[in-house]
Formats: C-alpha cells, structure tokens, sequence
C-alpha cells in the first residue's frame, strides 16, 4: 500500500460520510455511518502522514494504532468530542 492509495481511500471515506450524512432520516444511524467514515478516514490518514514522514510500514502502523500522531490541540478537543459521542 503505497501513499498515493491512502489518500484516494481517504478521499472515498470524505465523500461517504458526506453522502451518509445528507441522508434525510429521524434515525441517527445516517450520522453515525458518516461519523465513522470519518473516524476510519482520520485513521488512514494518520498512516498516509507516518508512511510520508519515512516510518517502515510496520512502525507507521503501530504508530497509527497507538495515535502518535501530534494534532493540535484545537483539533484534538473536536476529535475527542465526536469519539465520546454516543451510539444509539
């Protein structure tokens, strides 16, 4: 797996959540599809950013796993809003 096809993954996980989200429902199960997409979206990537930076791969994975990856702080604060969410 090479950069360039973890940012086109990337890309595809963008445009899900979006169609996911536009979804017109009573049911949170939209929002949730979306917020996933991009949960799995950050997770990629985090590995696109470990891999770009020279870490082998398997190091750029287990630097992704643990989220060693430096975000600012304003960020981090949305990040950890949208993780505590609760499902339904």
């Amino acid at each position: 797996m090479n950069i360039q096809q973890l940012e086109n993954c990337a890309a595809v996980l963008c445009e899900m959540s979006k169609n996911f989200i536009d979804i017109p429902s009573e049911s949170t199960k939209p929002l949730e599809a979306g917020k996933y997409c991009q949960m799995a979206q950050l997770y990629v990537l985090e590995l696109a950013t470990h891999l770009s930076k020279g870490l082998e791969p398997f190091d750029a994975y287990v630097a992704t796993a643990n989220g060693e990856l430096e975000v600012p702080e304003s960020k981090a604060l949305m990040l950890s809003i949208l993780a505590a969410r609760p499902n339904k």
